[in-house]
C-alpha cells in the first residue's frame, strides 16, 4: 500500500536529467553481498564535515544507506524515497525522515542509470572489489596446489583412494563457477 499521495514525486532527485549525469562509478558486476563486513574508516567519518554536523539520527540513517549500497549488485541506491526510508527503518511520510532525509543522503548523487552512488563507498567498495577479487584467485591456486600435492603423494604410494581424489579434481576444475 502506498501511503504517499499519487501526485506527489517519490525520487528523491526529481529534478536532475539522467542524460546529463555521469556514469556510474562502480559497475553493475560489482557485488560484494557476500561480504559480512564492510571496511570502516572511522578517523575519516569523525573528521568530516558530515561527522561534525549531522544529527545522530542523520548519521544513523546515513549508515543504514551506506551498508545497504555496499551489499547491493554496482554498489548503489535506487532513486526512490519510498524504498529508502524503508531501509532506514521509516517511511516516506514520516515526520523524521522529512527532517534527516537530507542528512542521510549527503554526498550521494544520481548517475546516468538513474541510481545513486556515494563517492566514498564507492572507492571503498571498488577496494573491496579487488581484494575479494585477488583473495578468491589465491584461494583457487593454493587449493590447486594442494590438490596436485595430494595427487602426487597419493600415486606415488599406489593408492587408489588418490585415482578418487583426481576424478574428483577434475570434475571440480570442470565444473567451476565463473565469477
Amino acid at each position: 500500500m502506498n501511503d504517499a499521495p499519487q501526485d506527489e514525486p517519490y525520487h528523491v532527485f526529481p529534478h536532475l536529467a539522467i542524460e546529463d549525469a555521469p556514469d556510474p562509478p562502480v559497475p553493475e558486476e560489482v557485488n560484494l553481498a557476500t561480504l559480512e563486513w564492510m571496511p570502516y574508516y572511522g578517523d575519516k567519518f569523525r573528521d568530516s564535515a558530515f561527522g561534525a554536523t549531522a544529527s545522530l539520527a542523520g548519521k544513523g540513517a546515513a549508515h543504514m544507506l551506506w551498508w545497504h549500497a555496499f551489499k547491493q549488485p554496482g554498489v548503489c541506491l535506487p532513486n526512490d524515497e519510498r524504498i529508502l526510508a524503508h531501509v532506514c527503518g521509516l517511511k516516506r511520510t514520516d515526520k523524521e525522515w522529512k527532517e534527516i532525509k537530507h542528512e542521510a543522503l549527503d554526498q550521494f548523487y544520481i548517475c546516468s542509470n538513474g541510481r545513486l552512488y556515494h563517492p566514498f563507498i564507492s572507492e571503498v567498495a571498488l577496494e573491496s572489489w579487488s581484494k575479494k577479487d585477488r583473495y578468491s584467485a589465491a584461494g583457487k591456486k593454493a587449493a590447486k596446489i594442494r590438490w596436485d600435492a595430494m595427487a602426487m603423494r597419493s600415486h606415488s604410494d599406489g593408492n587408489t583412494t588418490a585415482m578418487r581424489s583426481d576424478a574428483i579434481h577434475a570434475t571440480i576444475q570442470d565444473n567451476t563457477i565463473q565469477d
